[in-house]
């Protein structure tokens, strides 16, 4: 049985800044932006499931 929550662990983005380019700036900073679209979509996520759960208890 697969586990259904994937858990991706989340270190310090390292950069090579010998090699600076706009291409990984570009990627690092998208990066970042769909990790907190994640947070925030897990978040939704947790408080619609509370929502659900007192509609059901009334």
């Amino acid at each position: 049985m697969v586990s259904k929550k994937k858990h991706l662990p989340r270190g310090k983005i390292i950069t090579d800044t010998s090699g600076h380019d706009s291409r990984q700036e570009e990627l690092v900073s998208k990066i970042k932006e769909l990790e907190m679209e994640n947070d925030i979509l897990k978040e939704t996520i947790k408080i619609l499931k509370k929502i659900r759960a007192s509609i059901s208890l009334i």
